[in-house]
């Protein structure tokens, strides 16, 4: 199993329609026929500590069985039109992936 977890900082100046939109095309990536699961969240409303982070709009989470899956993730189509749309909004992002 291979966990790809990634950290998105948006424009903040992005209207509903545009954040709308990305979280529909987010979602739409668990279509990739190698996603096992995949979550998109906002940071959870959990008490402040050193340890957490919560400087960050959504964190989108996708697993894959593996290492080739992950890579035909990030080359799939649906991946790169997600990538295309919404780049232009990315004022930070980080990825973590882990196996």
């Amino acid at each position: 199993m291979l966990v790809h977890t990634v950290l998105f900082n948006l424009n903040p100046e992005m209207n509903a329609e545009q954040r709308a939109a990305f979280e529909a095309d987010a979602r739409a990536l668990g279509k990739i026929e190698v996603v096992r699961q995949i979550h998109l969240g906002k940071p959870a409303a959990t008490p402040p500590r050193d340890a957490v982070k919560s400087d960050y709009d959504y964190m989108l989470t996708v697993i894959v069985d593996n290492v080739r899956d992950h890579d035909i993730y990030q080359d799939h189509q649906l991946h790169h039109r997600f990538v295309a749309r919404h780049k232009e909004f990315f004022i930070k992002i980080q990825v973590f992936d882990a196996d």
